[in-house]
This record gives C-alpha cells, sequence and structure tokens, in this order.
C-alpha cells in the first residue's frame, strides 16, 4: 500500500520527529530536576560541614579566656584576647573561612569579641556592634543555639556558642564566614554533574538519529549496523552515568562513616591535650599554695601528669636574675643535689656553666621522673631561644605557652614533642603576684596520637593521622607528629591541607590549646576502604555493562535480520522490475492481440490488438467491456457477456483456456 504523504514529509518521518522531541525535552527536564536535586542535598552537607568547623573552633577555645574579656575596646592588648585574636588568625590562613569572630550581647546589642578579617578593608574593634543585628541572631545569642544563616547576599555565617563551664550561660558565640561566591561554586559544581550528562544524552540522541536518517544516502550496506553501534554506546554510556551515581551514594555512606570515626579520634586526641593543660594547672595550683617546694612535693604533685604515657617528663623550672644563680646553686646543694649548677650549651654543643651576670635565667630545678627529660636539671632553658620567648610569652601573659623543642639544641631531644610552660606566680603583701616560676612538661606528640587511636573501640587501623601546628606567620603548617598506619602517598606537607579541597575522604579537626592553633588531619586506610567496599558499586556496573552487551548483540542480530530481509527485498524487487520490463516488452511486440482486463474491464492492450479490431488509440478501447465491443450473441448463439463470464470461469479454474471468440 503506497505511503501518504504530507508535502514531502511522510507520516513516518514526523512520528519520530515528534518523538524524537518528547524524548530530548524529557531528558533536559530530567536532568535539571536532578541538578536541583543534588544541589539541595549537597547543601545539606555542605551546612553540616561548615557547622561542624564553627562547633570545633567554639568547643577547643578555653572559656577562662573568654571570661577574662569585657567586649569592650579595652580589650585589646590583654593576654586572652591576643591568644584567641591569633588563633584565629592561623586558623583563616589555612582554612576557606574569610571572617571568624565573636560576638556576643551587650543589653541586646551583637558586639564584636576577638576577630580577624582576611577583607583588607574591613576592621571591627572589640565592643563595637555588630552590623547586621537582627532578632533572630539576639535570639540565638541568648539560647546558644547553632545555626548558619546568610547576611546582606554577601556571606554565609556558621554560628556556634562557648558557654560557661559553671553555668548554660553563653559567654560568646563563635562566627565563621563563608563568601556566598564560594558557598555557590561548590553548589554550582553539583548541579553541572547531571546537566553534563543531559547534554550528552542529547547530542548522542541527535547525532545518532540523523545518522540513521541520512544513512540510506550514504553507504547503507556499510552503516547496517548504525542502531547496534549506538544502541552500544547508549547502553555504555547509561551503565558509566549509573554506576557513578550509584558510587556517589556509596561514597556519601562511606563518608558519613569516615566522619563519625575521625570525630571520635579527634575528640580522643583533644581531651588529652585538655586533661595534660588541666592537670598542669592543678600542679601550678598546688605549688602556688606550697611555701616551700621541695623534691619530694614536686614528685607527689607530679604524679597523676607523669601517669599519662605520652607525658614525658616533668619539670620545674625557675626563674631569676642572672645574679641569683649562685643562690640558687647553694639552695640545690643544701637540699642534697650536690651536682647541681646552672649551665648551657656552648656552639659545640658542650656544657658550659653560666657565669655571665645579667638577664634572667631560667634554670630546671626538679625533673620527674628523673632522668627521663631531655633537660637536665640545672639546664639554663634561655639558652634556646625557642624555649626563652616561650617562658618569656607565658610569664608576660600568664596563660600555658607551648612550643616545639630545637633538638640540635637540647641534649638527649626526642622527636614529635612539645615543650609545655605554666607560670606560677606568688602574691606578695600588697596582692601583687610575683613569678616563681614554670611547671614544665615534655609531651610526645606521637604517643598521644598513638593512645588516641587505641583509646576508642573503634579499630585504630581505620585512619592516619597528622598533627600540624598552624602559625600565623609561618607559610606552611608545621607538621608534629603521626599516627596509625602510615600514608604511601608521599606528599609534601601542603597535600594534607589541599585534600580538604578535593573530593578525597579527609578531614581537619581544628584546636585551640596550649596557646596555639593545632590542625589534626585524618586520612582514611586502606582497612577502612577494605571495611567499607563499594560492593554496590561493581554489582551495579558489572550487571549494567552484562545487559548492554545482551542488548547490543540483540540489536545486531535484529539488525542482521532486518539486514537480510532488506536484501532479500531488494532483489525481489529488481527481479519483478526486470520481468515487468520484460512482459511489457513482449507484450507490446507481440503479433497476437494482447487484452489485459481488470474487474472485468480493458486495462490495457498491445497493438495487434488495436490492428485487429480496427481502433485507432488504447484510450477507444480501456475501460470498455469485451461484450461491448463483441456482437449481442457468439456463433453457438449464446449471448455474449454470458458467455465471456463462462470462459473466464474456466480460465480462472483451469489456470488457461482457450476458446474462439467473434
Amino acid at each position: 500500500m503506497p505511503m501518504k504523504t504530507v508535502g514531502w514529509l511522510s507520516f513516518k518521518t514526523i512520528w519520530l520527529t515528534v518523538l524524537l522531541i518528547a524524548s530530548s525535552l524529557t531528558l533536559a527536564v530530567l536532568g535539571l530536576i536532578t541538578a536541583e536535586w543534588r544541589a539541595q542535598h549537597a547543601e545539606l552537607e555542605l551546612r553540616a560541614d561548615f557547622q561542624r568547623q564553627a562547633t570545633e573552633v567554639a568547643s577547643s577555645i578555653n572559656p577562662l579566656h573568654v571570661e577574662a574579656l569585657s567586649f569592650r575596646g579595652s580589650d585589646a592588648g590583654l593576654p586572652a584576647f591576643d591568644r584567641i585574636t591569633e588563633q584565629f588568625k592561623a586558623y583563616s590562613q589555612e582554612s576557606s573561612i574569610r571572617r571568624i569572630y565573636g560576638l556576643t550581647l551587650r543589653g541586646s546589642t551583637p558586639v564584636y569579641g576577638p576577630c580577624f578579617f582576611q577583607d583588607e578593608d574591613i576592621s571591627a574593634a572589640p565592643g563595637s556592634p555588630y552590623p547586621f543585628p537582627s532578632m533572630q541572631l539576639v535570639e540565638l545569642l541568648r539560647s546558644g543555639s547553632r545555626t548558619i544563616e546568610t547576611f546582606e547576599d554577601d556571606h554565609i555565617t556558621a554560628l556556634a556558642p562557648i558557654f560557661d563551664p559553671k553555668s548554660d550561660h553563653v559567654l560568646m558565640a563563635v562566627a565563621l564566614d563563608m563568601p556566598i561566591e564560594n558557598w555557590q561554586a561548590q553548589l554550582l559544581q553539583v548541579r553541572l554533574v547531571p546537566v553534563a550528562i543531559a547534554l550528552i544524552l542529547l547530542t548522542l540522541q541527535f547525532f545518532g538519529a540523523g545518522a540513521i536518517y541520512l544513512r540510506s544516502s550514504l553507504a547503507p550496506k556499510r552503516l547496517r549496523h548504525l542502531e547496534t553501534v549506538f544502541a552500544a554506546i547508549f547502553g555504555l554510556l547509561l551503565t558509566g552515568i549509573i554506576t557513578y551515581f550509584v558510587l556517589e551514594a556509596e561514597d556519601r555512606d562511606r563518608r558519613l562513616a569516615f566522619i563519625q570515626i575521625a570525630e571520635s579520634k579527634a575528640d580522643a586526641v583533644e581531651n588529652r591535650l585538655r586533661t595534660v593543660q588541666q592537670q598542669m594547672n592543678n600542679i601550678a595550683l598546688f605549688i602556688e599554695n606550697t611555701p616551700s617546694l621541695s623534691a619530694n612535693a614536686f614528685n607527689a604533685f607530679t604524679t597523676p601528669l607523669i601517669n599519662n604515657t605520652s607525658v614525658e617528663a616533668c619539670y620545674w623550672v625557675a626563674g631569676l636574675t642572672a645574679d641569683a644563680r649562685e643562690d640558687i646553686e647553694e639552695r640545690a646543694r643544701e637540699e642534697g643535689f650536690d651536682d647541681f649548677r646552672v649551665f648551657r650549651l656552648d656552639e659545640e654543643d658542650r656544657i658550659v656553666p653560666v657565669e655571665d651576670e645579667s638577664g634572667i635565667l631560667y634554670p630546671v630545678y626538679f625533673v620527674e621522673p628523673y632522668g627521663a627529660s631531655i633537660f637536665s636539671p640545672g639546664f639554663d632553658l634561655g639558652s634556646i631561644s625557642e624555649e626563652k620567648i616561650a617562658l618569656e610569652t607565658a610569664a608576660r601573659t600568664g596563660l600555658v605557652t607551648a612550643t616545639i623543642p630545637e633538638l640540635n639544641k637540647i641534649i638527649d631531644a626526642s622527636q614529635n614533642g612539645l615543650s609545655v610552660y605554666m607560670p606560677v606566680y606568688d602574691s606578695n603583701v600588697s596582692g601583687m603576684k610575683a613569678l616563681r616560676g614554670f611547671v614544665g612538661a615534655s609531651l610526645r606528640s606521637d604517643i598521644l596520637l598513638e593512645e588516641a587511636l587505641a583509646s576508642t573501640v573503634l579499630d585504630a587501623r581505620l585512619v592516619y593521622m597528622q598533627l600540624f601546628q598552624l602559625a600565623a606567620n609561618e607559610a606552611t603548617p608545621i607538621p608534629l607528629a603521626s599516627g596509625g598506619e602510615k600514608s604511601d602517598n608521599g606528599q609534601s606537607i601542603p597535600y594534607y591541607f589541599s585534600l580538604l579541597k578535593s573530593a578525597d575522604l579527609a578531614l581537619m579537626h581544628s584546636m585551640f590549646t596550649l596557646s596555639h592553633t593545632y590542625a589534626l588531619i585524618i586520612e582514611p586506610t586502606t582497612h577502612f576502604f577494605a571495611a567499607h567496599p563499594t560492593r554496590n558499586t561493581y554489582a551495579t556496573a558489572i550487571v549494567a555493562f552484562f545487559i548492554t552487551v545482551v542488548l547490543t548483540i540483540f540489536i545486531g542480530i535484529l539488525r542482521n535480520q532486518q539486514s537480510a530481509l532488506e536484501s532479500r527485498i531488494w532483489e525481489s524487487t529488481i527481479e519483478l522490475r526486470e520481468s515487468g520490463e520484460t512482459f511489457r516488452r513482449l507484450f507490446s511486440e507481440s503479433t497476437d492481440p494482447i487484452l489485459l482486463l481488470r474487474q472485468g474491464r480493458i486495462s490495457d492492450c498491445n497493438n495487434s490488438t488495436l490492428r485487429l479490431l480496427k481502433y485507432n488509440s488504447k484510450q477507444q478501447l480501456i475501460g470498455k467491456r469485451p461484450e461491448d465491443i463483441s456482437p449481442p450473441k457468439q456463433p453457438d448463439g449464446r449471448p455474449s457477456p454470458y458467455a465471456f463470464k463462462e470462459m473466464v470461469g474456466l480460465c480462472v479454474r483451469n489456470g488457461h483456456h482457450a476458446f474462439e471468440w467473434s
């Protein structure tokens, strides 16, 4: 049956065009819906991570330092204010946080506390009003809620409270600002994946439809498997897409599991550092209330700290002027330390006595356990620049201060250590506090990490930890120690911080303690990945690939059969065309008169018929019945119409019939 046409387009072409447009619109809509759905879920994850950062910072700030602030202009220059500000600065420079600051309420007005802004054109003095006040913010500062807000379409702010340890009163809220363009850039990256996938599928669909449409005019035999090829490509592409989304879902679940493990290990590290600081603070309080400190008393006071395996030694450091050196040496000999003398190391690391009579000396007096410390009794810590700076800072601020030992200047110095100093004061008659000395501790940060890894019920082999000290004036973080199964990445220090901006599993836990900002970088190990395999991803990829192969083979077989059928039809068509031409030639050139009948009427005749019947053209015969050009009756007396029908019936029944007709 001939195909009906509308202009030059067939109904088949119109139907395929409509189907192509409908499927394209469906793909585009699905891509946009998926992009928005992914963006919503990604924003929830971003909010959770951002809030976790703010909570970490707030929980690691010493509440006693915040209690010392008045949140007025007079705070500038206070040791507690300066320390928090320096810690904010160090943290901001190694993170994506543009601004970090403290907020509190003065009446019903939010005001600034310690702060650090990377924006050079922005500054905020302590006690100055917050420029974006709102009733919601006031309520948050009163209730101590954790939240994330958008202010002035400029930045995203995460808030986390610092509570008074003795009450539920909010001392200060820590606010972290992230530029909104950074936030939107991350969401845009998430949206681009499904949009790009939809564009690839649309391109493949249009290219395939166009190639199939033009195949008949190009090379139909060579391109007979075009559908098979595009089915294979489309199937492999869908396999990759489905596998990607399944892997993404498994990675999300694996990341949640990793964060739970990493946070438990990080909390264990931070709790141990807090315990060390609290124990040193207790020792300082005991010494302040002990008028005359003896070796036995110091041993008793330091026992809890020494029992901490991450503390290598605890020591008492005297702070005295150089002219009092002989007095302390004499007192030590009276207490039974016959070999005690104040000494330092010369340029060749040889022990030499201190003989100059100027400056301040910081000799080690008691050491527990004796002989275990990297510092020997009598060693002048002031002879090492880093130790002297830490001691002077502790004396000036009255706050605990830590430093990294200079290994090539200390006898028997161990690696992965921290020197921690807590100042101790005596109150004189006038109520003024005079520096009495320092409680010092040698902290093994590598042992501390190993203890933290083994402290929880979770397998210690699941994560690898690196502890860094962040310094505001240092170009790169300072590595302190590592714990767990060593990573095989072989990367430099900045690698661990670049992890935080990549898709790899890594977590940075910040700690504001011991006078510095520390970053604990936690990575998963091969044991973690073995415990959390992506089985569903592999299964999905294998099944989808198998289905693609089966469908491709099936389509290939169908195309082979279709191609063979089309070839046979084409050959039959050619044969029919050739036989038709032969019949036409025999029909036209035959000397015998021949008539062609259709539904009882003449549809064609040859020239011999025209000559026999003496007609001038075929048009005079076509459409007439044979009885119209015959006499009413045949020679046997039968009517011509009746006789003709009888002859035709015999011809149809027998396949042929010869008879005379007049």
